[in-house]
């Protein structure tokens, strides 16, 4: 993959009627990983989106409704493995492991419920690794070293704990959290905690209506400047079409010494081979990715000037044309 990875950090505040918004912001965002937090969703509720693999670590606390919950989307054409869940106390973690710019990374979506006490040794637990380690999402943390407007008690000891411990706590310039409670003023309380990284990840608040009172972040990662080869062509095997050339090919003769033995071996393995090669098609490069239509484009930038004035007035008549655009640009895509 290329030195750059674009994922997306995201407190969903509830994920069962909010597929369709997150598609969008994958495709409109070319979101390579997806960390979300707060999906609220049953073990039982399906949920895919085309072109990514998906995990999940759903809330199982005992009650008719479903609360906290994690979900970690990362594209099919990465190379990647989940990592075993930890039993955490005061923090949910889902990570995986993967290649950025040919080096092992581990990402991890994280929510730290508001009201519970940060057991700084769980961070440390989850920062200890020999490989660059990221943990992203809702910490409920406030200090002004990541632009919060205020300080809480959290935000002090996690700020005092990486600076002993050696790792980095950086928020965006912008608020996170815009509460639906209109006296309540805005504030940046979304992470992203690491260690190990060579370069600082560039945060950007995006100005995108999902049904949340959370923003979602695009935090961008780059590795260094070193080469990655490009993905073999993906080849896909026709089962069916290999067996029956097989059995068309098939060779049988006595063999009574050594000598014959290891020369139907290799006649064997050559029909495997020329078996699997007829039977074998490859996927073509799809190329470049065409841009959004212009229409849509424009849309899109639309919903983006409401979500702003939104913020800035918290008006109902601009929440309820917000709301409508929403709806007219996730039907599009």
């Amino acid at each position: 993959m290329a030195n750059l990875l674009r994922t997306v950090y995201w407190n969903a505040n509830g994920l069962t009627r909010k597929a369709t918004l997150v598609r969008s912001l994958l495709k409109e965002q070319d979101i390579d990983i997806a960390l979300i937090n707060e999906t609220h969703l049953s073990p039982r509720f399906k949920l895919q989106f085309p072109g990514y693999f998906t995990y999940r670590l759903d809330d199982q606390s005992p009650g008719p409704t479903s609360k906290r919950g994690l979900a970690v989307l990362v594209r099919r054409r990465i190379v990647h493995q989940p990592i075993p869940a930890l039993q955490l106390q005061s923090l949910q973690a889902l990570g995986v492991e993967l290649l950025i710019a040919g080096k092992p990374h581990r990402l991890f979506a994280i929510y730290r419920p508001p009201g519970s006490t940060l057991i700084l040794r769980e961070v440390h637990s989850l920062l200890d690794s020999p490989y660059p380690t990221i943990l992203a999402g809702d910490w409920n943390a406030k200090h002004p070293a990541w632009h919060s407007r205020k300080t809480c008690s959290t935000g002090r000891r996690l700020l005092d704990d990486a600076a002993c411990q050696l790792y980095e706590v950086t928020g965006p310039q912008s608020p996170t959290h815009y509460p639906f409670l209109r006296t309540l003023p805005p504030d940046v309380i979304d992470l992203v905690v690491s260690k190990g990284l060579e370069n600082p990840p560039a945060l950007e608040v995006l100005v995108d209506e999902l049904g949340s009172d959370h923003l979602p972040v695009l935090a961008t990662y780059d590795a260094g400047t070193h080469a990655t080869p490009q993905p073999p062509p993906r080849t896909r095997v026709d089962w069916k079409l290999f067996e029956q050339k097989v059995r068309e090919s098939s060779i049988t003769r006595p063999t009574t010494t050594p000598e014959d033995v290891e020369s139907l071996a290799k006649d064997l393995t050559s029909t495997i081979a020329a078996a699997q090669t007829q039977a074998s098609t490859t996927d073509p490069d799809p190329g470049p990715k065409s841009p959004l239509p212009y229409r849509l484009r424009l849309l899109i930038e639309k919903k983006r000037r409401l979500r702003r004035q939104w913020q800035s007035t918290r008006c109902p008549t601009l929440k309820r044309q917000l709301n409508r655009l929403v709806e007219e640009v996730g039907q599009i895509l």
